[in-house]
């Protein structure tokens, strides 16, 4: 479903199917999104991010995809939530910036992949209540805030590897939990400005970088 101009909001809603939600707003106009004022809300089905360079896409509150691909448009989201709870696959074709990305549910799979990189600009959550919650695929997040890992980080795919790349501005906290029970993919500290404070136990299934910032 294309929408110009206009409001797509989940409400008690969300069985996986093969159905599109595409994002195209033209020059000048606004489209926004949400499925609910409270993280889940109602899972969107496949949501496709493809707006025009001028036009605006606001991701309001949370926004629960089961798939999600970004290839262009400009991102009005502050206070907003991405919420990946079904396993799914998260698609970035191009650079992007979000605010605060859950990724959640019981034993799932978050295949990542796409030539762009996804930086988060507030908070990055991994919490599996399954325990073996893992991603798929090579990709890189960059967080300019704090990390929250808890009952997360089976490791990845052979030959697969996705990166959470640590490059805030200012402090920032990396949250593990009393034991290895929260696990992050590979992990790159690039902090250019307060540092960054480990809490409590931090495992790394992959690649662990460190290139600036005090510890």
């Amino acid at each position: 479903m294309n929408g110009t101009g206009r409001t797509v909001t989940g409400t008690n809603f969300g069985y996986i199917g093969t159905a599109t939600l595409t994002m195209a707003p033209g020059a000048g106009e606004t489209q926004t999104v949400t499925s609910g004022a409270v993280c889940p809300g109602a899972s969107l089905p496949r949501l496709l991010i493809n707006g025009n360079a001028a036009g605006t896409i606001v991701l309001s509150n949370c926004v629960t995809p089961v798939f999600y691909t970004y290839t262009a448009g400009v991102l009005t989201n502050a206070g907003s939530t991405l919420y990946f709870q079904p396993t799914g696959t998260y698609t970035s074709n191009a650079n992007n910036t979000v605010n605060d990305v859950v990724f959640t549910g019981s034993n799932r799979v978050h295949t990542i992949a796409g030539a762009g990189q996804m930086t988060v600009n507030g908070d990055l959550t991994l919490n599996d209540t399954g325990g073996t919650g893992r991603f798929a695929g090579a990709f890189q997040i960059n967080v300019k805030s704090d990390v929250t890992v808890t009952n997360f980080g089976m490791p990845q795919t052979t030959g697969t590897n996705t990166t959470i790349n640590l490059n805030g501005g200012a402090a920032q906290v990396v949250n593990g939990t009393a034991t290895a029970a929260g696990k992050l993919p590979s992990l790159t500290v690039a902090n250019t400005a307060g540092g960054v404070d480990f809490n409590n136990f931090i495992a790394v299934t992959g690649n662990y970088t460190y290139t600036s910032g005090a510890i």
